[in-house]
């Protein structure tokens, strides 16, 4: 995913949403894989729009490489997730859809659990129902008996 793409993405989201593992403020940095390509340093507890505001503010600017050299990032630079220093995992459409919560693979697990839950909430309302039934023919038993 690009810079651009990667932007472009976060801004359509809501931004006050919080996300347990993103990245925020001073995490953009040279990718050690790569260092003309841009990556982010993973922050836990943080806005889709601190990660907006650090996308946008790497783009035009330069970092100097993990062994030297200085490289600006622009609209197509390349993004990652990894720590300074090491190799990660390149941003892509499904893992920000997984770290956001949107998109078709959160709305399917959702449905799905949905789904499940009903299942189960029959199934319980149906033990509920044999129940009475039970406890309704021990009352009439007991009635009988009782005459």
């Amino acid at each position: 995913m690009t810079l651009s793409e990667l932007i472009d993405f976060l801004e359509k989201q809501d931004q006050s949403k919080v996300i347990a593992s993103g990245w925020g403020e001073g995490s953009a940095h040279s990718y050690r894989g790569y260092y003309a390509e841009l990556a982010f340093e993973a922050r836990s507890n943080v806005t889709i729009a601190d990660m907006l505001e650090e996308a946008k503010s790497a783009l035009g600017k330069e970092f100097e490489g993990y062994k030297g050299g200085e490289f600006v990032m622009g609209p197509d630079t390349d993004c990652y997730l990894a720590e300074y220093g090491y190799c990660g995992s390149e941003l892509s459409l499904p893992l920000l859809e997984v770290m956001c919560g949107v998109g078709p693979m959160i709305e399917r697990a959702v449905a799905e659990a949905v789904a499940a839950e009903r299942e189960r909430h029959l199934q319980f309302l149906e033990e509920i129902k044999k129940m009475q039934t039970s406890i309704k023919e021990h009352i009439e038993a007991i009635r009988s008996a009782a005459k």
